[in-house]
C-alpha cells in the first residue's frame, strides 16, 4: 500500500506519462519582449527523473512504508472520500486528470502596459500528448462547471475558440492546449507557430541562452567522476524575469527620484533573474542567478571579490567534519563600497544618508574603543574557513578560522570586545600552547541570568548582554597567521591535536572533492546530514516512545516500534553544498543535496496534509459528537421506560445512572463521560427547555452535546449551556420557595 509520503511526494510527478515529441512549445514560440516564465518544461521526463531520486527512494524504502501505513490507513477513509467526491465532479479520477499533463506546462506573462486597462498578455500551454480524449473531456466540463461560450474561427488554419463576453481565448495545437488572456496575444503566437513570427524569439536572445546554459548545466566536475558518464540534469522547474524588459517597460512610471536611484546603483544593468530546480541522478539540485554582464560598479560591487580555493582550504579540516565553509573576508573593500553607494545615492548630502551611517559607525567605535574600518576590519582579513564535528554527542563542536595581519591589533579589538560585553578573558596553557577563553562573571545561587535581559530597555544594550551570554565559554588561540575561534577550549584543543597530527583532511575524501561544483566560489559550504541523523534520530526514537501512550491518545497512530532506523534513513541524505559563484556575467547561488529534497519534501507533504488533516479532524469531530448524541438518545429512552414501569422518574445526579443500571434498562455506558442535573427530574416536567444531561468535555469550538427533558439531543455553545443550567437552578430555587 503507499504511503501518504508517496501519495503526496510522488501523486503529482509519477502519476504523468511519457511526452510525445510534438512540434509546439510555448517556449520556441515566445516573443523576445516576454516580461515571465515558469512552469516545468517536460513534466513526463520530470517525473522519471524524480523517481531516480533519493527522495523518491526514501518513500519506497520497506521500513518507511512500514512505518507510514497505518497512518496512511487512517487517513484513506477521508482521501477516498474526496478522490470519489471529485471523480464526481470532474466525471474521471484524479489519476486520469493528472495523466492529462505529459508534457510542458509553462505559464509566461508577455505584456503588461502600465495606466492600460487591458488585460495582462499572459498565456498557458499544457501539453496533453496522447491524452487527447481525456482532456477534450476534461476542458468540455469545465466549460459546462464555469458557464462559459466559445466561438469557434479559423486563423492561419487553425481553429482559436474565443470567449463570448471575456477577451480570453483558447487554441489545440499539436496536442497542446494553448489558453491566451488576449486574442491579440494568441495570434501573434500561432503566426509564430507557421513561421510568420512579427519578432525575434525570446530563446534566441543571447542573455536567455546564456542563463539557460548555467541553469540547467551538470554541476559534478568531469575529472572527479572517474571516467563514469555524469548524470543528465533535468529540468522540473524553472523561473525567468527578465528584468531588462521591466525596466524598459516600467521605468517611465517610476517616481523621478526613485528612477535616478537605480541608475546610480546600475540596477537597470541586470538583465534578469532566474531559477530553477533540477534533477540529476540520485541529487536534486536548485541555481538561483542574477545575470548582470560585465557590470562592476554600483550596488554591484557588493558582491564582488577574488574566489576562494575550495579544496586547498579543505586541507585544514577533518575528513570526519559534518559540515564545513569558506570564503574571503574583506570588511574593508565592504566598508568603502557602502560608503560610496551612499555617496552616490545622496551626492550633496541632502538626504543625511551618508551622515547617518557615519554617526552610528561613530556610535559603535566609541562603545567597543577601536576603529571599524582601520583596526577590526584591516586586522581580520583574507581566506576564512569554519567547520563543525560531532564527537559521540548530540551537539556538533565547532572551530572557525580568521586569518589576522596584525596580532597586537587583534588583542586589542579583542580585549574592547570582552570589556564592553562584561566578560572575563582568562588563558591556560595546552601542549605547549596558550589558550584564551571567555566566562561570564560568576552570580549569586538563585538569580536568574536572563532576568536582566528582561528589565533592558535600550536595544543596543539588550544585543550587548545577548553577545556577552553568547560569547561566554568560546575560546581562542593564535597559530601562524590565524586566530583560531572555538565553541568549547576542548574541541578547540583537540582540533590543533588533530593538526599536528597530520591526520586524513576533507580534501583527501573523493566524495567531497566530486561534491565541490564548477566555478569561482565567493563562498562555499558542505554538510554532511549523516551522522547527526544516526545521533539524534536513535535519541528520539527513544524518547518518543515514552510518550507514545499521549500520541496515540490523541487519535494518532504512531507506532515507536515501525519507527526506521537511523541507518536506513542516513543511506538517502548524502552530503550537500550551497556555493555563491561568481564570474563576468553575474552572480550564481546553487544548492544541491538533502537541502533541496527536504524542502520539496516538507512542502509537498504540507501539502498534502493541509488538504487532509483539517478535513480528517473534522470528520473524526463529527463522528465523535455523532457518538455521543446517540448514547443520550438511548438514555433518554430509558429514562421514559422507567417512568412508564415505576410511575416516577429516576433520581437525579450520580444516580441516576446507576439506577437505570439496577434496572436493567441500560447496558454498559461511559458515565464518566456525562454529567446529570442535580434538580429532580420532576421540575423539568414543566421546564423542559433546559438540559438534564451533557457531556462534560466540550469539542475545539467550545460545544458539548446536551439531552433535554423532552429527548431532544443537541450542541450547545459554552455561553449558551453556562446560561441555561444557570437559569434553571434560579428557576428551581424560586419554585422551592413558592
Amino acid at each position: 500500500m503507499r504511503s501518504l509520503f508517496l501519495l503526496c511526494l510522488v501523486g503529482i510527478l509519477s502519476l504523468c506519462i511519457q511526452a510525445q515529441e510534438n512540434s509546439f512549445s510555448l517556449l520556441n514560440v515566445l516573443p523576445e519582449r516576454t516580461l515571465v516564465v515558469l512552469g516545468s518544461p517536460d513534466v513526463s521526463n520530470a517525473a522519471k527523473a524524480f523517481t531516480q531520486t533519493n527522495l523518491y527512494k526514501l518513500s519506497q524504502d520497506p521500513e518507511v512504508n512500514r512505518f507510514l501505513q497505518p497512518i496512511f490507513e487512517m487517513l484513506q477513509p477521508e482521501i477516498q472520500k474526496g478522490l470519489k467526491e471529485f471523480e464526481k465532479n470532474m466525471g474521471m479520477s484524479l489519476e486520469e486528470t493528472l495523466k492529462v499533463i505529459s508534457g510542458e506546462l509553462m505559464v509566461a506573462v508577455v505584456d503588461v502596459i502600465p495606466g492600460n486597462n487591458m488585460p495582462l498578455g499572459a498565456v498557458l500551454s499544457l501539453e496533453f500528448g496522447s491524452n487527447q480524449k481525456s482532456f477534450m473531456q476534461l476542458l468540455s466540463l469545465i466549460q459546462q462547471k464555469g458557464r462559459m461560450r466559445f466561438a469557434e474561427q479559423k486563423f492561419e488554419g487553425i481553429s482559436l475558440y474565443e470567449a463570448a463576453k471575456a477577451p480570453v481565448c483558447y487554441a489545440i495545437i499539436d496536442n497542446t492546449f494553448v489558453l491566451a488572456s488576449k486574442k491579440e496575444l494568441m495570434e501573434e503566437l500561432i503566426l509564430s507557430y507557421v513561421g510568420k513570427a512579427k519578432e525575434a524569439f525570446l530563446k534566441d536572445n543571447p542573455h536567455a541562452k546564456k542563463v539557460a546554459s548555467v541553469l540547467f548545466q551538470c554541476d559534478t566536475k568531469e575529472e572527479n567522476v572517474e571516467n563514469q558518464e555524469a548524470p543528465q540534469t533535468v529540468p522540473a522547474f524553472v523561473f525567468y524575469l527578465n528584468t531588462e524588459n521591466a525596466f524598459a517597460r516600467f521605468g517611465k512610471v517610476l517616481p523621478p527620484p526613485v528612477l535616478k536611484m537605480a541608475e546610480d546603483l546600475k540596477i537597470q544593468d541586470i538583465r534578469s533573474l532566474s531559477m530553477s530546480l533540477n534533477f540529476q541522478g540520485k541529487d536534486m539540485h536548485s541555481k538561483f542567478y542574477l545575470y548582470a554582464p560585465g557590470t562592476k560598479e554600483g550596488i554591484h560591487k557588493l558582491y564582488q571579490g577574488d574566489a576562494v580555493n575550495v579544496q586547498e582550504l579543505a586541507k585544514n579540516i577533518p575528513d570526519f567534519s559534518s559540515a564545513y565553509s569558506c570564503g574571503k573576508l574583506n570588511l574593508v573593500e565592504l566598508f568603502n563600497t557602502v560608503e560610496n553607494l551612499l555617496q552616490v545615492l545622496d551626492p550633496q548630502g541632502q538626504m543625511g544618508f551618508l551622515m547617518a551611517y557615519k554617526q552610528a559607525i561613530g556610535a559603535a567605535e566609541e562603545a567597543l574603543k577601536f576603529s571599524l574600518k582601520d583596526d577590526f576590519s584591516a586586522t581580520f582579513m583574507g581566506n576564512t574557513f569554519s567547520f563543525a564535528f560531532l564527537e559521540n554527542n548530540l551537539f556538533s563542536e565547532s572551530v572557525s578560522a580568521i586569518p589576522v595581519k596584525d596580532k597586537e591589533k587583534a588583542e586589542k579589538c579583542l580585549q574592547s570586545l570582552a570589556s564592553l560585553l562584561k566578560i572575563e578573558k582568562k588563558s591556560v596553557d595546552l601542549d605547549g600552547k596558550t589558550y584564551y577563553y571567555f566566562v561570564n562573571p560568576l552570580g549569586k545561587l538563585g538569580d536568574n541570568p536572563f532576568k536582566k535581559m528582561e528589565r533592558i530597555k535600550d536595544p543596543v544594550a539588550a544585543i550587548q548582554n545577548a553577545l556577552s551570554y553568547g560569547f561566554s565559554g568560546m575560546a581562542y588561540l593564535y597559530d601562524g597567521e590565524y586566530l583560531y575561534l572555538g565553541q568549547t577550549l576542548q574541541g578547540l584543543s583537540y582540533y590543533m591535536q588533530w593538526r599536528s597530527n597530520t591526520k586524513v583532511s576533507l580534501a583527501e575524501r573523493k566524495d567531497f572533492i566530486s561534491s565541490i561544483p564548477q566555478g569561482k566560489h565567493l563562498s562555499f559550504l558542505y554538510y554532511n546530514p549523516q551522522p547527526a541523523i544516526h545521533i539524534w534520530w536513535n535519541t528520539l526514537r527513544s524518547l518518543v516512545r515514552y510518550f507514545e501512550g499521549y500520541i496515540r491518545g490523541a487519535g494518532i497512530p504512531l507506532e515507536t516500534s515501525l519507527l526506521p532506523r537511523a541507518q536506513t534513513l542516513a543511506s538517502y541524505f548524502t552530503q550537500g553544498t550551497i556555493a555563491v559563484s561568481l564570474n563576468e556575467d553575474g552572480i550564481l547561488i546553487s544548492s544541491k543535496g538533502p537541502l533541496d529534497a527536504m524542502i520539496l519534501g516538507v512542502g509537498a507533504i504540507g501539502v498534502g496534509a493541509a488538504v487532509a488533516i483539517p478535513n480528517l479532524i473534522k470528520a473524526r469531530e463529527k463522528a465523535q459528537d455523532a457518538a455521543l448524541m446517540a448514547k443520550l438518545r438511548t438514555l433518554s429512552t430509558a429514562i421514559q421506560l422507567y417512568n412508564v414501569e415505576y410511575g416516577k422518574y429516576p433520581p437525579c445526579g450520580e444516580e441516576l445512572f446507576q439506577e437505570l443500571v439496577a434496572k436493567q434498562l441500560l447496558g454498559s455506558f461511559d458515565f464518566e463521560n456525562y454529567e446529570c442535573t442535580a434538580i429532580p427530574l420532576e421540575f423539568y416536567q414543566e421546564n423542559p427547555n433546559f438540559p438534564i444531561v451533557w457531556a462534560k468535555k466540550e469539542n475545539n469550538k467550545g460545544e458539548r452535546v446536551v439531552l433535554y427533558f423532552n429527548g431532544t439531543v443537541e450542541k450547545l455553545y459554552r455561553y449558551k449551556f453556562n446560561w441555561l443550567i444557570s437559569d434553571a437552578q434560579k428557576l428551581y430555587k424560586k419554585s422551592q420557595k413558592k
